[in-house]
């Protein structure tokens, strides 16, 4: 029996492509930084950036206040400074000049933002099944807000910066 296609699994299968991309896309930065090619690091970086770019402002601006209010915590809380370390090295990677030759500390610290960028897609992904029970015209509206995103396609480093959530 073929299963009909709904807001949700539309919502779901898109949220994971972009999840794949991105991890993969930061994986492939991890191994280029290990490999200390910074010309295909800083070309990659500059992949990323567009590709990310739609999927983290949709996560900031609607999947992190929608599971607050689902929930009724700051389980998110974490999620705002993950996204600024592996912003801080994208944004770094994609401008370093091609005869750059960046000192073992530099790389070590975007080595590292780079892995909790992996580790944050995996915690992050879970939150998407709190919207599962959404009614079907929220989940509807979350879809096009994302796909909204992916067609205005603007770049990670292009986005404002998050609203502080005590404000």
């Amino acid at each position: 029996m073929e299963e009909i296609e709904t807001s949700w699994t539309r919502l779901q299968k898109a949220f994971v492509d972009d999840h794949r991309q991105m991890t993969r896309g930061y994986q492939h930065l991890l191994d280029l930084l290990g490999n200390r090619d910074f010309p295909s690091a800083a070309r990659e970086a500059s992949r990323l950036d567009t590709v990310a770019g739609p999927h983290i402002e949709f996560e900031e601006r609607y999947l992190y206040p929608e599971v607050e209010r689902v929930r009724g915590d700051d389980c998110t809380i974490t999620f705002d400074p993950e996204h600024a370390g592996v912003l801080s090295v994208i944004a770094e990677l994609r401008v370093l000049p091609h005869d750059a030759a960046p000192k073992a500390e530099s790389v070590a610290a975007w080595k590292q933002h780079l892995r909790s960028g992996i580790n944050h897609a995996s915690a992050c992904g879970a939150l998407l099944n709190e919207l599962k029970d959404l009614p079907e015209d929220e989940q509807t509206a979350l879809l096009t807000a994302l796909m909204g995103l992916r067609e205005k396609g603007s770049r990670w480093t292009e986005m404002e910066p998050p609203a502080d959530k005590n404000d």
